[in-house]
């Protein structure tokens, strides 16, 4: 999918709308509202598809809760804000007619008209639930202001719940593109704040690409330690993020280049799986060039953050290029390769770099570049290794690899550098573990295929 940027000549022609969602109570029945550029707002309810709404965000104002808003393709500059009670759905890539929905050939844009999220959500003491389906995001542009509820956190979508509220966020079939946020979450930024407060957050099949912050390029999602959270990450391709260092304000993070997670909470889970990081950058001062996560401890089994099937690779920060993680974690048939820990003497871990406890099964980490040990690097507590392939590892400050079984150190052989699936004669092939593994590998092939389950992201399909 091409999407050409809009060029706003004169901002004083740019129609700009806010919208400020109510939810109805006592409708009998959800209804489908109608949005294209080529309607009208004027005394519009935008209940007809023969006679749309023009503007997004005046669909959402006359929706009641459970309607859904279907919008054209196209393109339009909109400002839209949720923050009262209610359920919706917005859902992009229709034709002028309503008739047929295809996000490829007649996708829906939406660009933010002012230096603001393109998309906020905030449920302070509420409940929201919110589905976004076939949206192009971008051009967000989130600058902290004190004046601002967002301070600076999201660009392209920017969604909080506290003081004991409840949202839930369903992002599919999004193109999250070209934001920035002044501090985190470059595409999307979904945070969880003071006790009773719950956050229920699945993004799919889904793009996340060439987004700018200081911490979580693309996406950065994080809690306090008393609210709950649930996030599910399934099919998203995270690529050419980026995590900048920021002098200006004395931040020098610029950490967790694709995904950033801060996870503090008992009750939080994050699952990560079928996605791909690619050419994903933090800042050399910081760590996660793709995936960076800060979690409780955990033991097997019991961790909060669980990444499986993914794929890193050409992702860079000063440590742990492809994933850093802090806390407990669970890695299930990744695969990291030509990820690079670029700081000269840093912690290294230019494939996987692991702080606290965890378990490694059934990856992949090979090839990774920079500062050694190169493929895993292992500090303070223990981390199981269990049927994995990896070059280069060591551990210190305490921190020690647990040779669980099945572990060998050989070429993977994969198709090309740039190129992770399995060609025939590899070492990986049916010689890991089918204990705990997934079903399907991240492109949905059959696991086992073979005689066994294989190593790594991909499973070899002869």
């Amino acid at each position: 999918m091409h999407v050409s940027r809009m060029r706003v000549r004169d901002a004083l022609a740019a129609a700009v709308m806010s919208a400020l969602v109510v939810g109805a109570t006592g409708q009998a029945h959800a209804a489908d509202r109608f949005v294209s550029t080529a309607g009208s707002d004027a005394a519009n309810d935008c209940l007809t598809s023969v006679s749309p709404c023009r503007t997004v965000a005046h669909g959402l104002a006359q929706a009641a809760s459970g309607d859904t808003v279907k919008v054209a393709g196209g393109s339009s500059l909109e400002t839209l804000t949720v923050n009262t009670a209610t359920t919706l759905t917005l859902s992009g890539g229709w034709a002028g007619d309503f008739s047929t929905q295809d996000l490829a050939t007649m996708p829906s844009v939406l660009q933010a008209g002012m230096q603001l999220p393109v998309v906020s959500v905030q449920a302070y003491g509420i409940t929201i639930a919110l589905t976004m389906d076939g949206l192009v995001i971008q051009g967000g542009r989130n600058r902290y202001d004190p004046q601002s509820s967002a301070f600076g956190f999201g660009g392209g979508v920017s969604a909080q719940v506290s003081v004991g509220g409840s949202l839930s966020l369903a992002l599919s079939r999004l193109l999250l593109q070209r934001n920035w946020a002044r501090l985190r979450g470059g595409g999307l930024a979904a945070e969880a704040f003071n006790a009773g407060s719950s956050l229920h957050l699945a993004v799919t099949d889904s793009t996340v690409t060439r987004n700018a912050t200081v911490v979580g390029g693309g996406i950065e999602i994080s809690g306090d330690n008393m609210a709950t959270a649930d996030v599910v990450l399934d099919r998203v391709q995270f690529r050419n993020n980026r995590a900048r260092e920021d002098t200006g304000g004395g931040i020098r993070s610029g950490g967790g280049g694709g995904l950033d997670l801060l996870l503090q909470g008992p009750n939080t889970h994050v699952l990560v799986q079928n996605s791909i990081f690619e050419r994903n950058a933090a800042s050399k001062f910081a760590v996660g060039g793709g995936l960076r996560a800060g979690s409780t401890p955990c033991a097997s089994g019991s961790c909060p953050l669980n990444v499986v099937n993914c794929a890193f690779v050409d992702n860079r920060a000063g440590g742990g290029g492809g994933v850093a993680v802090a806390g407990g974690a669970e890695l299930v048939n990744v695969t990291a390769t030509r990820n690079w820990a670029k700081a000269a003497g840093a912690d290294g871990g230019g494939g996987v770099l692991m702080f606290r406890s965890g378990i490694i099964r059934n990856c992949i980490l090979w090839g990774n570049r920079g500062a050694p040990p190169r493929d895993l690097s292992v500090f303070y507590e223990s981390v199981g290794l269990d049927h994995a392939d990896v070059l280069d590892q060591g551990a210190s400050s305490g921190g020690t690899i647990t040779d669980v079984g099945g572990n060998i150190s050989a070429d993977p052989l994969f198709v090309s550098p740039n190129d992770i699936h399995l060609i025939p004669g590899s070492p990986c092939i049916d010689t890991g573990t089918c204990m705990g593994a997934p079903t399907t590998d991240f492109e949905g092939d059959p696991r086992p295929t073979g005689a066994g389950c294989d190593m790594g992201a991909d499973e070899f399909v002869p």
